[in-house]
């Protein structure tokens, strides 16, 4: 009688374990553990991955999936600027000259992790206008959620006061969220826009494991730069559906989300996230050897023709023909370097073409503790 009690409790008590454990991770106890799980099982799949194929040369394996090229303003791209008399911030020339040679290399969409301030005034912006209006890439430019309270200048107060008379309606205006657009003159010409906030405060030792893929604004869904990118190179208008622990966006199949347990504590109060399927390295589009999906070389190459040039003599043109590419700022003496697993100093548009990879075939993680498995 007493086995067979102990038989029937055994399950009772692993349930009640289990729902104790996830009841614990759902408030937020369990993220530094959490975190260091994550990161150990990410070692043991990046050595894996580099057992199975040591030089990282396997053929693509499905020709539908997006090839993604980075192109970080790095600081050696500064410095071969300045050795030109090209100081920062670059004139706006400088951008326009980087798509002319995106458009040679026959990439299909491109992102800018790059804020062109719709009170921009920069040299070379009628050039870079002109660039984005004759090419073929379906051109992404950064946008930024403002914090309440503290987006708009005094020039957009006294606007706000005039379009306003009522101060309560003022008031309200004031406490919304504000997406500050790129200049109008360029977003004219661009296929679209995407968000580049980043909340490191989801993530309990500032290393971005997670992300929101997608911001809601208002009521709103609006799409992070590595999602409004992807969405460019499908050719695509997103249509969010927020379903339980999953955003639907298109015909594809939903993205798997994560809860966030207490919000992030800032502004951008992020209440869920995706946990990308991180690379442990990038290979360099000046080598000869790399999986063909995921490259980087910084922007001076670019702009100087140094990449068309070695993509010619090396037969590499194929790979970029119809690929994303990324471009963004990635000194840290700039600001904008990020952790991730593997990389405590990775430049901060590997967030944004990470998540573009794992749209166009990676793949997303799914916790088994919250609903969405797919």
């Amino acid at each position: 009688m007493k086995k067979a009690l102990l038989s029937l409790l055994k399950p009772f008590a692993l349930t009640l374990v289990i729902l104790f454990v996830g009841w614990l991770g759902s408030v937020g106890v369990l993220d530094p553990v959490d975190g260091f799980l994550t990161d150990q099982l990410w070692k043991i799949s990046w050595k894996m991955e580099r057992w199975r194929s040591p030089a990282f040369e396997r053929p693509e394996q499905d020709p539908g999936r997006a090839r993604i090229f980075a192109f970080p303003i790095d600081a050696m791209s500064i410095r071969l600027f300045a050795r030109e008399g090209v100081s920062w911030p670059f004139p706006r020339t400088i951008y326009a000259e980087a798509l002319r040679q995106l458009d040679k290399l026959g990439i299909s969409a491109l992102g800018y992790d790059l804020y062109f301030s719709r009170k921009d005034q920069a040299p070379g912006l009628a050039e870079f206008q002109a660039a984005l209006g004759s090419s073929s890439i379906r051109v992404v430019l950064a946008c930024m959620i403002e914090d309440p309270g503290s987006s708009l200048d005094e020039e957009d107060q006294k606007e706000a006061v005039v379009e306003n008379d009522a101060e309560e309606e003022y008031s309200f205006q004031k406490n919304q969220q504000k997406i500050s657009l790129p200049h109008p003159d360029l977003l004219k010409s661009a296929a679209g826009f995407g968000l580049i906030n980043l909340d490191r405060k989801i993530n309990s030792d500032q290393i971005i494991r997670r992300h929101p893929i997608a911001f809601p604004v208002n009521g709103q869904w609006n799409s992070g730069l590595g999602l409004a990118t992807f969405l460019a190179w499908k050719k695509q208008t997103p249509d969010f559906l927020l379903q339980p622990f999953g955003l639907k966006y298109s015909a594809d199949p939903p993205i798997p989300l994560e809860m966030v347990a207490s919000g992030s504590g800032s502004f951008l109060n992020t209440a869920w996230a995706v946990s990308p399927r991180w690379r442990s390295s990038s290979r360099n589009l000046e080598v000869d050897s790399g999986c063909g999906e995921y490259f980087f070389s910084n922007f001076y190459n670019l702009v100087r023709g140094n990449v068309t040039a070695k993509a010619h003599s090396t037969g590499r043109i194929e790979q970029l023909r119809g690929a994303m590419a990324i471009i963004g700022v990635s000194s840290d003496f700039l600001g904008d370097t990020i952790a991730v697993p593997g990389n405590s100093f990775a430049a901060g548009l590997v967030l944004h073409a990470t998540m573009a990879d794992c749209l166009s075939g990676r793949g997303f993680m799914a916790r088994l503790d919250q609903g969405n498995f797919a």
